[in-house]
């Protein structure tokens, strides 16, 4: 495999999370998904900068990943882009994510005790410290 870290971004509702699953699975390489990594599990309050940077960190001594998240003003993000050897940017009409994020909104609000539900706790749990 030529590229062996992938660093996925856009904009929120753009299919960050999901290109980044599917190209996950063939080419059989661990997804991190930034906002669970700067994220508290809990209550998904931000955490602080210091644990945020050894998360990134520990990723970064992988010796092959995809990270993807909307992230790009940040001191922490620089890295992971510097590092990555190939950097995604998708781009899509605002109209176009803004219907997507309305949809998911409401799938999770609908789903609410799920498996869907589960699920998202389930990715939440997974430790990156």
């Amino acid at each position: 495999m030529k590229y062996k870290r992938i660093y996925i971004t856009g904009i929120g509702g753009s299919g960050k999370t999901t290109f980044a699953r599917k190209l996950s699975k063939i080419l059989n390489v661990k997804i991190f998904e930034i906002d669970q990594i700067a994220h508290k599990k809990e209550d998904y309050t931000r955490l602080s900068e210091k644990i945020i940077e050894k998360r990134i960190k520990k990723i970064l001594s992988k010796k092959e990943w995809i990270a993807e998240g909307a992230y790009t003003r940040t001191t922490w993000i620089s890295p992971l882009m510097k590092k990555s050897n190939l950097v995604i940017f998708i781009d899509i009409p605002t109209i176009i994510a803004n219907k997507r994020i309305i949809f998911r909104f409401i799938k999770r609000k609908l789903s609410k005790g799920s498996r869907s539900e589960k699920l998202f706790k389930g990715i939440m749990t997974e430790n990156y410290s």
